[in-house]
């Protein structure tokens, strides 16, 4: 069963490294951190807090919608193309697909987060920014919340259409980056005595979306502020346990949905 799920992560790795998805978006990556470049450049005494602030704000988005739209439409393209037919017809179950083909695409997004990372360093040193350790830390959370935000995407993927799932995925990332807004509007309507109901009803549905601000370190990163082993790991953890249920939903939706 490992054997097989590996063998599909491959075939969707080699797949999606080369599809012209990924190709576009490392090509705008670059013209993003171009841009970058020229803004940083023209800043006075900004340059380093606007090349750290704009770059993971930048990569973490690239890198979750380019993990989003890769999740949400990789079982689709695969029925178009009947190469899902081939795969469910060898003795391997239905949930070793969904297992490879996401297993795949967080080595993709790995790939394509480091890219991002090389670029910011070899901008870093084009600006005469120092180098810290505390930037790879950083970096390896925008790959974890990409992964966490691909698993959402494939859940939803493993029943419906791309463009849906898309849909339903972007919606619980912005939910997800904006919760803790959400819970200081929500605290504030209660503190002046003026109760919102959509308020208290997106309070409670925050339970079931991902802690998104957890991988959001712009701020320690820009007053170096050190991030512990313990946050990481906690991170870590957190993308596993809610990637993992997610997965496993996916497999359960996929095991009862018709291929024909």
């Amino acid at each position: 069963m490992i054997r097989a799920i590996f063998a599909v992560a491959s075939a969707t790795f080699k797949s999606t490294a080369r599809s012209k998805l990924s190709v576009a978006l490392i090509l705008f990556s670059i013209g993003l951190f171009a841009a970058i470049s020229l803004m940083t450049a023209s800043s006075l005494n900004e340059g380093e807090r606007l090349l750290k602030d704009l770059g993971l704000f930048l990569g973490s988005t690239i890198a979750s919608l380019s993990t989003l739209a890769l999740c949400a439409q990789t079982l689709y393209r695969d029925l178009e193309r009947k190469s899902l037919f081939t795969l469910a017809t060898k003795p391997i179950s239905r949930s070793v697909i969904i297992w490879g083909k996401f297993i795949g695409i967080c080595l993709t997004s790995a790939a394509l987060v480091s890219l991002f990372c090389f670029a910011w360093f070899i901008l870093a040193w084009r600006l005469s920014v120092p180098w810290e350790l505390i930037m790879l830390k950083a970096w390896t959370l925008v790959w974890l919340e990409s992964v966490l935000i691909g698993s959402v995407a494939m859940m939803f993927g493993s029943f419906s259409s791309p463009l849906i799932s898309s849909i339903l995925a972007f919606g619980v990332m912005l939910i997800g980056r904006f919760s803790e807004d959400i819970i200081r509007l929500q605290e504030r309507s209660i503190k002046i005595g003026e109760p919102n109901m959509i308020l208290d009803l997106a309070r409670e549905a925050l339970i079931l979306v991902p802690p998104l601000p957890l991988f959001n370190v712009t701020e320690q990163v820009v007053y170096r502020s050190p991030i512990p082993p313990s946050y990481l790991l906690n991170a870590a953890l957190t993308t596993t346990s809610y990637s993992a249920i997610c997965i496993v939903f996916a497999s359960v939706l996929f095991a009862r949905r018709d291929l024909t």
